[in-house]
């Protein structure tokens, strides 16, 4: 087993390796960015390795994010599972979650209980808008569903101009972890939309302002619900029609670079038959903003290919709009093309073969989108991210 050597000391696996150097948070962030841990760990953890190359990238094109990025470093490492920042651990993300519930007026606290609660809430701010609150979720191994609306959230908290009540973003991010699945309202418990559609269709039949005047308690303003409503509706899994309802009262503007949870198209696509066309012009633009996605994706969040599961909850939450690249993708990772990638020393010209044949037979997929695929893992993931020396060209 190999021994990871941090300061004086020495560590058995990455993960410790990691949380040593959370702890010790100058010392480490500048073992990181300096190249030392790329230097520690070598080839023995790719996806650690991956990650750092990174970080190194990111801070050589602007050193003054430094801490920044040594965060958004340890909170996508599956090792680290307490949320730290500048040598101060503010515990795993329950313990984040009761600070931030704790409220000082109600419940006196100590001058320390009360300065770690403002600091943690700070730090989750930021968080929040460099859109990262979503990484340690993720780490923190919820549900699918949950990180999934957390990072949703996120983008909301992130629209330019839009009427969205930032003001709301903690409590609704309560709401989504806590995962209530039950909704109190007029004195009443609800556990379905329809239940409550119910019950409100007996102030509508008296009339229209019976019904305005009892629904008026599911909204904060005519643009916000209340976070309990909205947070309850993102549990039961109703985000695309709440980006609906937002993309209507609220609009604003993405952050440029962002991925907008408003654009996902309402209406399913039956994929496999999709994939059997050659795609056209269309397909052609999208394949090339895909891959520059996919590329960023693989970089900053390497944790994303642990598993069939989580590439997929990755790759629907980033790029919501890739319907017909995310099905082909994810297809070619069931078929083990990352851990292929992985152990190869180089990718040559025939080493996609194989997987486009299974894409073409197994899938019914043609042979051009099937070679686009392969040949996207190829330069996206063995090229551009492991660094490997790459004879496919998409």
């Amino acid at each position: 087993m190999n021994a990871y050597k941090f300061g004086e000391k020495s560590y058995q696996t990455t993960a410790a390796l990691a949380n040593a150097m959370a702890i010790n948070w100058s010392e480490g962030r500048d073992f990181l960015l300096s190249g030392a841990f790329r230097a520690e760990v070598g080839g023995s953890d790719k996806r650690a390795l991956a990650s750092a190359v990174w970080a190194e990238k990111k801070y050589n094109e602007d050193p003054s994010k430094g801490n920044l990025l040594f965060l958004k470093w340890l909170v996508r490492n599956p090792g680290v599972t307490n949320l730290y920042w500048m040598g101060h651990s503010c515990g795993d993300l329950d313990h984040v979650c009761t600070l931030i519930k704790s409220d000082p007026q109600s419940n006196p606290q100590s001058g320390r209980q009360s300065d770690q609660r403002e600091e943690t809430v700070k730090l989750v701010l930021f968080m929040i808008q460099e859109q990262i609150f979503g990484d340690f979720v993720q780490t923190s191994k919820r549900k699918d569903s949950v990180v999934a609306a957390v990072r949703y959230l996120e983008r909301c908290y992130a629209r330019k101009e839009s009427k969205f009540n930032r003001g709301n973003i903690l409590p609704l991010m309560l709401a989504v972890l806590e995962e209530k699945k039950t909704f109190e309202f007029d004195g009443q418990q609800f556990r379905t939309v329809q239940e409550l559609a119910s019950y409100l269709q007996k102030f509508a039949d008296i009339s229209k302002k019976a019904l305005s005047r009892k629904a008026a308690g599911l909204y904060q303003d005519d643009a916000n619900f209340t976070p309990e409503f909205e947070g309850w509706l993102l549990t039961l899994g109703y985000q695309k029609a709440l980006s609906a309802w937002k993309d209507r009262f609220q609009a604003g503007a993405a952050e440029e670079g962002s991925f907008d949870a408003d654009l996902v198209l309402l209406e399913d696509i039956e994929l496999k038959e999709e994939a059997g066309g050659d795609g056209g012009d269309d397909f052609t633009v999208k394949a090339r903003q895909f891959e520059a996605a996919f590329t960023k994706m693989l970089e900053e969040h390497p944790q994303c290919l642990e598993s069939a599961a989580r590439f997929k909850s990755y790759m629907s939450d980033l790029m919501p709009d890739s319907d017909l690249q995310t099905y082909l993708v994810c297809s070619l990772y069931k078929m083990d093309i990352a851990r292929a990638i992985e152990e190869a020393d180089e990718i040559t010209d025939l080493f996609p073969g194989r997987f486009i044949n299974r894409l073409v037979g197994d899938f019914g997929v043609s042979r051009e989108l099937a070679r686009w695929a392969a040949a996207a893992w190829c330069v996206c993931y063995g090229e551009r991210v492991l660094k490997k020396k790459n004879s496919v060209i998409i």
